[in-house]
């Protein structure tokens, strides 16, 4: 059992360090800090399971948006209290600044229909499309605070 608890431990290490920060993406890198309100409009149906797609926040209710992320971000939330953010810039297609279709755990190109996995910004290698050269998505820190709901995603 011992054993097995361990391979697990191992795989899950494995697939988390997979796309750090000296991943393969080819969308730009560029430091920022983004806190979300997760009780805004943007979020209403955000929920365990579900990822939302922002291109643009309005951080002090004055109707201003600020462009968020190179492309926009992907913020996917397997679990309670648990987040990812990811650019939401097909790596596949950064020079056109091509945006990516969300559903659920899985971003699409919408150009080349190559699927990728939320849960770690890999392409899904069990996708028809996936030729083996595509880049990881461009992956971003999170950090969330429980007292007031909020959600920070950077890059530095």
């Amino acid at each position: 059992m011992k054993f097995l608890k361990y391979i697990f431990f191992l795989t899950f290490i494995i697939v988390i360090q997979s796309c750090d920060e000296d991943n393969t993406s080819t969308v730009p890198s560029e430091d920022f800090s983004y806190y979300f309100d997760l009780d805004d409009e943007e979020f209403f149906n955000f929920d365990i399971g579900t990822s939302v797609a922002l291109t643009s926040y309005d951080y002090d209710d004055d109707n201003y948006k600020e462009s968020v992320g190179y492309c926009g971000i992907i913020i996917y939330q397997p679990t309670e209290n648990v987040f990812y953010a990811y650019d939401l810039c097909c790596p596949i297609h950064v020079e056109e600044k091509e945006q990516l279709i969300i559903n659920g755990a899985l971003a699409i190109c919408p150009c080349d229909s190559v699927y990728y996995n939320l849960m770690n910004g890999f392409p899904a290698t069990n996708n028809s499309n996936y030729d083996g050269d595509a880049s990881c998505l461009r992956s971003y820190s999170t950090k969330y605070y429980s007292s007031s709901n909020t959600l920070r995603v950077y890059n530095y």
